[in-house]
């Protein structure tokens, strides 16, 4: 099987370090204390949805959605529809199939950790496609975002933006997007990269890799 080789943005393929941590502060903004002299500016929304946490009880929540999982979507500008909501939080015997596929894997899991290639048997695939076909007004986008929040150094965003810039000559589905990006994270050299500019920007280890990278190529697309 041929490797499926993402169109990466020039900051990463460059190894462009200032030019990413730029782009990192003008995202997080003041969401986060950043080194050495730089004007801060009001960061994204989406710069609180690494963290978010204002119940205080995500760990103690690994394997299922919760209302604060649902607000920190809407804050990377895909609110969760009411009907939405009402199946993700109260549908028990939803919430169970979620729980038994989440359970498959653990939070402190990491994408490039796992063997590939990525068929439909992975759980996170199978929980994808459940909340693709089973919860009103979730797509690839809002499901993506659900599973990164529960697993966030395992599943990549995939959203049309983000997809716009690694898949330029249309929009691919889910799995192959998903496949690309656990192949492209199998180097080291990128993950050192991300790292470095995550801790140069001043971001804390809780901002994932995955996240450091989608946020590198939703801002070279953004406009």
């Amino acid at each position: 099987m041929s490797k499926n080789h993402l169109n990466l943005p020039t900051l990463i393929e460059d190894q462009d370090a200032d030019g990413a941590v730029e782009v990192l502060r003008s995202y997080y903004g003041a969401r986060y204390p950043v080194t050495g002299e730089h004007e801060l500016r009001l960061p994204n929304t989406g710069a609180w949805f690494d963290e978010f946490d204002p119940m205080g009880t995500r760990v103690d929540h690994p394997d299922e959605f919760t209302a604060d999982d649902l607000v920190s979507v809407a804050l990377l500008s895909t609110p969760i529809e009411k009907a939405s909501a009402d199946s993700l939080l109260r549908d028990t015997e939803l919430r169970g199939r979620i729980s038994d596929l989440l359970s498959e894997t653990r939070v402190t899991d990491c994408l490039w950790g796992i063997d590939g290639p990525l068929d439909a048997s992975w759980s996170l695939w199978e929980l994808e496609d459940l909340l693709i076909s089973e919860v009103k007004g979730v797509g690839v986008t809002r499901a993506s975002k659900l599973i990164a929040r529960k697993r966030p150094h395992l599943y990549p965003i995939n959203d049309t933006v983000v997809r716009g810039v690694v898949w330029p000559c249309g929009i691919l589905e889910g799995r192959s997007f998903v496949g690309a990006v656990h192949e492209e994270f199998q180097d080291e050299g990128l993950r050192d990269f991300l790292a470095k500019v995550r801790e140069e920007a001043g971001l804390p280890t809780s901002v994932p890799l995955l996240r450091i990278f989608d946020v590198l190529v939703w801002m070279q697309n953004k406009d």
